[in-house]
């Protein structure tokens, strides 16, 4: 299956922002710019996950998590108590979520390799954004959450106001001078937070860490973005991640209340 009109954030979760006209603010960090569409126009770009060389259905895969996991999450939404099944359907979506997470700057990106042919000929290609993610999925460089047991940890949900999301916004907590990740934050919608794992301080400003780790898209409740702040953040952003400093410094804040 292959999708011409691709979405980087989840098409389905991004509904947990919109107004009733099914419209939210997006932020482009690439191009340093934000507007108000509907969601599905949201985070769109052609073609993203279509594999050049490889034959794996990627879009047919991230479809079957998407649409088990995001009934799990709407539960969440409303506080009710999942299964295991949709526990772990949640688990799923989650890893799908960051993995796509940590390509969302890259998908016009071509990789330049070399195949080896059937024949044992040699062939110059160029891997896309769809080809890299597969053949990562084989090389297990991140902690893939199964792994964690993490379907045993406390889930518990944190009521909020003005939770924004992005790319990054799913994010691995360990404690200080330790490797092993404790807690997993997660917006859910502008007005919860999915924490699983150990308690974490409330005082911990998640929009400020969703703004620090996403790569390219940041969503919000429509009328929420500054496009000058929204500038600051992309100007300070490119190349790489934002530097918490560059934001601590110029000021800049995102409006979260946690109750």
């Amino acid at each position: 299956m292959v999708t011409k009109r691709a979405h980087m954030i989840p098409r389905s979760y991004l509904d947990g922002w919109a107004d009733g006209k099914g419209m939210v603010d997006v932020a482009d960090l690439a191009k340093g710019r934000s507007t108000t569409t509907a969601i599905i126009n949201a985070t769109v770009v052609s073609y993203a996950y279509r594999t050049e060389i490889l034959s794996t259905d990627l879009e047919g895969q991230f479809a079957k998590v998407e649409s088990a996991g995001i009934s799990a999450l709407r539960k969440l939404r409303r506080t009710d108590t999942l299964t295991q099944g949709e526990i772990r359907a949640a688990i799923a979506f989650l890893d799908m979520y960051r993995e796509r997470g940590l390509y969302a700057d890259q998908a016009k990106t071509q990789t330049p390799a070399v195949l080896l042919m059937q024949d044992r000929s040699l062939q110059e290609a160029e891997l896309s954004l769809g080809d890299r993610m597969v053949l990562a999925s084989y090389m297990n460089e991140t902690v893939e959450f199964d792994q964690l047991g993490i379907e045993t940890w406390p889930w518990s949900i944190w009521d909020c106001t003005n939770a924004l999301t992005g790319d990054g916004a799913l994010t691995l907590w360990r404690e200080a001078n330790s490797t092993a990740v404790t807690t997993i934050t997660f917006p859910l919608s502008p007005t919860k937070i999915l924490v699983i794992g150990r308690k974490l301080s409330r005082s911990v400003d998640i929009n400020l860490v969703t703004v620090l780790k996403s790569r390219r898209w940041l969503i919000a409740q429509r009328g929420m973005f500054d496009e000058k702040k929204i500038s600051l953040i992309a100007k300070n952003h490119n190349p790489g991640p934002l530097r918490w400093i560059s934001l601590k410094e110029k000021g800049i804040s995102l409006d979260l209340e946690v109750s």
